[in-house]
């Protein structure tokens, strides 16, 4: 079982949680050393892991609108210090990002109020997820199949990730900050 960190900085740090546990304390990984490490030039802000398919996605940077992706060497250590296998300037400043569990695609989220969905070979742009207030966060269902979004303006919303169609808007008496799926649960 492999854990990113997630903190702004420069590092995107990965971590194999068993080795971590077997090196150190349960719970600190910090006592053994990162099974990959990766140095950006530029401060990052959000970060994904992709472990079935073998990807390290990560962005934000001081302006952010940077977006880089390393592909995690299989059954070998990592290089520390690694250069990304793709990198892409983006138009809106980056401020999330999450992965389908399948590997095929990412979606990231953006300070104008919208998501995109990409593919993860390259970060090249499938479809935008527009709504009429900025998103806080988003996150895949366990299955891959549906993307939902945590809204500003009072609602969660669940995508339909193949046509890009909202299928469900919940409204709440506040602004949604988090969300996500519990797995084993549908939708």
């Amino acid at each position: 079982s492999k854990r990113l960190e997630d903190e702004p900085g420069y590092d995107v740090r990965i971590w194999d949680v068993a080795a971590a546990t077997a090196a150190g304390e349960a719970g600190k990984p910090e006592q053994a050393a990162a099974a990959c490490e990766f140095a950006s030039p530029t401060r990052l802000e959000a970060a994904a892991l992709v472990p079935g398919a073998g990807w390290a996605l990560a962005g934000g940077g001081e302006d952010r609108n940077n977006l880089e992706a390393w592909l995690l060497p299989r059954n070998a250590r990592c290089v520390p210090g690694g250069k990304p296998q793709w990198s892409a300037e983006l138009a809106q400043p980056l401020t999330g990002i999450a992965a389908a569990a399948d590997g095929g695609q990412f979606a990231t989220l953006h300070s104008d109020g919208s998501a995109m969905l990409r593919e993860i070979g390259d970060g090249r742009p499938v479809r935008t997820l527009l709504t009429n207030s900025p998103i806080n966060d988003l996150a895949f269902s366990p299955n891959g199949r549906y993307l939902a979004t945590a809204g500003s303006d009072q609602r969660a919303r669940i995508w339909d990730r193949a046509s890009g169609s909202m299928i469900a808007e919940l409204r709440h008496d506040e602004p949604v900050q988090r969300t996500g799926f519990q797995r084993g649960q549908g939708i």
